[in-house]
């Protein structure tokens, strides 16, 4: 399996082009074994029957999750096993885990105000988390940057 994260694109160079610079995937090797062709996932429900009728078919990075509508509002978790964030994935695996908690905001209605996440773990810490709320991407942590 390939998990490619899109963290944006490279700052700056000596011309306007060079800063359009893509990250990600550029090429390959195996160490072993052949490697033919690529299996891209597609869109859950195809055009029309998708589970994200608010945001649409352009969903912010094709995660299992998110194509699934894992992290929308009102999606039932209540199969998922329950487990410790610091805890991390099963038997301390590496992979993609969605970790999901519900909390009140107590925002009156009609207004427009800013949100920020604070991380209290200490930097240096191997992971990568999106932050969704109520189905809206708020933002990426990378643990050991910041």
């Amino acid at each position: 399996m390939t998990c490619q994260d899109n963290m944006g694109l490279n700052e700056s160079g000596s011309s306007p082009d060079t800063s359009k610079s893509p990250r990600g995937i550029r090429g390959f090797k195996l160490d072993f074994g052949n490697f033919t062709t690529w299996k891209v996932q597609g869109k859950v429900g195809g055009y029309l029957n998708f589970p994200d009728k608010t945001r649409g078919v352009l969903n912010e990075g094709g995660l299992f999750g998110e194509r699934q509508g894992w992290h929308l509002p009102g999606f039932d978790t209540s199969s998922w096993q329950t487990r410790d964030l610091s805890q991390g994935l099963p038997n301390s695996e590496a992979g993609v885990g969605f970790f999901v908690t519900t909390f009140k905001l107590n925002i009156p209605s009609g207004f427009d105000v800013p949100m920020s996440f604070t991380f209290q773990d200490p930097l240096g810490q191997p992971y990568r988390a999106i932050l969704f709320v109520n189905g809206w991407m708020m933002g990426k942590r990378v643990g050991n940057l910041g």
